[in-house]
């Protein structure tokens, strides 16, 4: 029976890309499922030899946690040149979509409030 390696929902593209390299070239079975049309099925990655699941496993493991490392160390580099991205940078950057989205937010939260409002 086949076994979920690794579930792809929300896993950005290149990760996907390195895990199947990875998977490859160290010739472990598997095969790929996606997301589906809407999104409701379960996109990831299936072995179906228990001795190479759980060899697959340490392998995406050990390259989960140098992806880590690595994501951590660009992030930090990132901040301590004061280029990492935060609120006011997006602002200055894209600020029409900022001003659009604070104003749906702000009228979501008003329609969310108003009835409760009006009882009073």
């Amino acid at each position: 029976m086949a076994e979920l390696l690794i579930n792809l929902r929300n896993a950005p593209a290149d990760e996907i890309d390195d895990l199947i390299e990875l998977l490859d070239s160290h010739q472990i079975d598997y095969y790929q499922t996606s997301g589906g049309s809407f999104g409701l099925s379960l996109p990831g990655l299936w072995v179906n030899d228990a001795d190479q699941f759980q060899r697959a496993r340490s392998l995406i493991d050990q390259y989960q946690h140098e992806r880590q490392q690595r994501i951590r160390a660009q992030f930090q580099q990132a901040k301590d040149s004061n280029q990492h991205d935060t609120v006011w940078a997006r602002l200055k950057r894209i600020p029409n979509r900022m001003i659009t989205f604070s104003i749906m937010i702000f009228i979501v939260i008003i329609a969310s409030i108003k009835p409760f409002m009006d009882m009073f």
